[in-house]
């Protein structure tokens, strides 16, 4: 698993530019940044996609595992929505992602993988459902986000950072 404080200048250069090119942004838009290594060897290839209701497409393949995903939400939309949504989360479960980030215009919402690793994909898949079903509704509001990363435990917690923050 990638150390956050190991992380060098470049990706964090290149997280900021491509956070701050989605922030505000009218569609939803992906960069998902590997950070893994294979035979002492770092591979550092950034992808740009377009996906609509974060659906990513699979031709990345392993490549997506300890990737960072950084997205931008479609704007305007009220800062109570701003957060990670439920198929964000369930994304980074199943690719077993390093992190995943949404960009706003003033901020940058994430979640990373705990140490013991994520919760199992169908554990978080039923936590959402029942949040759901509670509040009657699929859209992800901030609290009942964070009221779900409660109900899942390891220790996962929504941080709000700055574009490019690692």
């Amino acid at each position: 698993m990638p150390d956050p404080k190991k992380i060098d200048d470049l990706l964090t250069a290149e997280l900021y530019l491509a956070e701050l090119s989605r922030s505000g942004a009218d569609e939803e838009g992906f960069v998902i940044l590997p950070c893994l290594e294979r035979d002492g060897v770092s591979w550092r290839e950034f992808h740009h996609l377009r996906g609509k209701g974060g659906m990513l497409d699979d031709t990345l393949g392993v490549w997506q595992i300890n990737s960072i995903l950084t997205h931008s939400h479609p704007m305007p939309q009220p800062e109570e929505l701003w957060s990670i949504s439920w198929g964000d989360l369930l994304n980074a479960i199943a690719r077993n992602r390093f992190e995943v980030r949404a960009v706003y215009p003033f901020s940058v919402y994430r979640v990373r993988r705990p140490k013991g690793g994520w919760p199992s994909y169908k554990t978080a898949y039923n936590a959402v459902y029942n949040i759901t079903e509670e509040i009657g509704t699929g859209k992800t509001m901030r609290r009942h986000f964070e009221r779900l990363l409660e109900r899942l435990g390891h220790g996962l917690k929504l941080e709000i950072v700055n574009h490019g923050e690692v």
